[in-house]
């Protein structure tokens, strides 16, 4: 029923209204307005994603580092290791967070950073919601759950308090129905702690559930780039390829700490051997990938830019690599230092089965099963003179010989030098045909030049 004092309106009239609706929409969906055509018209510049650092990681097995990575991933929070340039206050030893555009310090503990990154999440007002008691179970998790290796009377109450909130809400989660720090911080310390096996049923449903999930799951899989690689050993590792790359790795991640650890190897040996050794073309796929998320610094506005910001990053007194250049859309080549090949070199001279220094010796590559290697030295051609290429291919050929018995191989030296029969044949024949009074002393041709005679018989 109509209110008091509203006029009532008939049926014919509510047809023309609902009409007159629909026509107005059609239009308005054919000819938007002039506002809306010139709004759509212009792209938004997409604001600049902040990215939060972490420093003082230690190694995959460090929980709090592990904490922090499953809670970035969880809150859709971008997280990188930390460039080797920052310098962390030396109060902070355990891991610590700071967002890139702020050189202070955000938090520090796992715990700590995990709270940190739930508030700057797009979930924020929840986690204030629930802060309270997410606190209780950290302080839990804190006090009675990081055991060690002697469980007390306390972590079994501890335990007992999770099963029975498992069974008040879902089995699945400690607080609100959804996963929250005090699910990260006990799943991590807990699986850390025990093995699975050892826990109750409810438990173990409990761990298993989180640890499957895509959020632990991307969280475990980032940990690995939040670790800092351990320092590449120039002085004993022998592998060249990976010792350029630790030089570039090493450029790019002071230069886009956030993208560094996606990076796989970003150097290979130059096709043109007079451009250099080696090349690295990370350029150009950096700077596509800094344009798209719109970090472009001022100083990088093309390919070329990026190289020269990457070249800028490699100190002068590195120990792999000189003579830097850049060539075409933003390739970087580069010459291997001769001080270091000639360190590798003496190492190798200086192995331990020589009786010399052992720290000196190059690894030798272990197989399980020896392999077999044929190499083909010179192989002459005993129906002509030999020269100066046999003796470079016989001595190549023991050098590749002895490089396979190094690495372990059992190595078959062949010099064949068959297959006479034909060319002696051809040379019998044709100095029967040339010279047939040949020994007789009517007719001594000198055959002292035996290439030059073979030449001819061959074209006869």
């Amino acid at each position: 029923m109509a209110e008091e004092g509203e006029k009532k309106v008939s049926k014919k009239e509510l047809k023309k209204l609902a009409k007159k609706a629909e026509k107005d929409s059609k239009k308005s969906k054919q000819t938007p307005a002039k506002e809306d055509s010139a709004a759509a018209t212009v792209t938004p510049a997409k604001p600049k994603e902040a990215i939060y650092f972490l420093a003082n990681a230690s190694d995959e097995n460090c929980t709090s580092t592990l904490k922090a990575s499953i809670a970035a991933a969880a809150y859709g929070i971008s997280l990188a290791r930390a460039p080797a340039a920052k310098k962390v206050p030396s109060i902070f030893t355990t891991p610590t967070l700071f967002e890139g555009n702020n050189p202070s310090v955000v938090a520090f503990g796992g715990n700590g950073i995990a709270k940190a990154l739930a508030l700057v999440g797009p979930k924020c007002s929840n986690f204030k919601k629930e802060e309270a008691i997410v606190d209780e179970w950290l302080e839990v998790e804190r006090t009675a759950l990081r055991q060690g290796s002697s469980p007390s009377k306390k972590t079994q109450e501890a335990l007992d308090a999770i099963e029975e909130a498992l069974q008040k809400g879902c089995g699945a989660f400690l607080v609100g129905g959804h996963l929250s720090i005090a699910d990260i911080a006990i799943v991590v310390t807990l699986n850390h702690q025990t093995p699975l096996s050892e826990y109750g049923d409810a438990i173990q449903h409990y761990l298993q559930t989180h640890l499957s999930s895509i959020a632990f799951q991307k969280g475990m899989e980032d940990l690995k780039g939040l670790v800092p690689p351990p320092p590449f050993d120039y002085t004993n590792d022998p592998s060249m390829v990976s010792a350029v790359d630790s030089i570039f790795h090493a450029a790019i991640a002071a230069l886009v700490p956030e993208l560094a650890h996606t990076l796989g190897q970003v150097v290979e040996k130059c096709k043109v051997l007079k451009n250099g050794d080696y090349q690295c073309k990370e350029a150009m796929p950096l700077f596509a990938r800094l344009k798209a998320s719109n970090s472009l610094a001022d100083d990088m506005k093309s390919p070329q830019q990026v190289a020269q910001a990457i070249m800028a990053n490699i100190p002068a007194n590195n120990p792999v690599v000189d003579s830097l250049s850049m060539n075409g859309p933003g390739f970087i080549l580069c010459r291997i230092k001769a001080s270091y090949l000639a360190h590798h070199v003496n190492s190798f001279m200086n192995s331990s089965e020589d009786g010399k220094d052992p720290h000196l010796a190059l690894p030798k590559s272990i197989t399980s099963q020896k392999e077999t290697v044929v190499v083909d030295f010179s192989s002459p051609n005993i129906a002509k003179e030999m020269h100066v290429g046999h003796l470079r291919s016989t001595i190549i050929g023991e050098a590749v010989c002895r490089i396979l018995e190094y690495t372990g191989k059992d190595v078959k030296r062949v010099n064949h030098v068959g297959d006479w029969g034909t060319q002696f044949g051809m040379l019998i024949t044709f100095l029967k045909e040339s010279h047939p009074n040949f020994g007789s002393g009517d007719d001594d041709v000198d055959i002292g030049d035996l290439t030059q005679f073979y030449k001819k018989a061959k074209v006869s």
